[in-house]
């Protein structure tokens, strides 16, 4: 009985260190990521990452400064997304420096 219960605790912490890092994200969402010095309150100053917006941005998730962010674009049914829409985000990536 014993073990079975510290084999499932075992279980449940070591998923937590190996599951995916990757955020769940709605179809018509984006990763767009702020750049260097920017200002995360003006769209402009995000670009899609990778040219496609569809991988995370790479920067550390537990930092201060706003990194990137997952949302929709604005006018998502335009061929070329351009900028994210602040209004909402499902998920934020951060960095150490601004």
């Amino acid at each position: 009985m014993y073990l079975v219960l510290l084999a499932a605790i075992i279980a449940v912490s070591m998923s937590s260190f190996t599951g995916s890092s990757e955020t769940k994200r709605d179809p018509g969402e984006l990763w767009f990521q702020l750049v260097t010095n920017g200002n995360p309150a003006i769209a402009t100053d995000y670009f899609l990452v990778n040219g496609d917006g569809q991988s995370a941005p790479p920067c550390p998730t537990m930092e201060t400064y706003r990194c990137g962010i997952l949302t929709e674009p604005q006018g998502a049914s335009d061929p070329n997304p351009g900028y994210p829409n602040l209004g909402t985000f499902s998920a934020e990536r951060k960095r150490s420096t601004p």
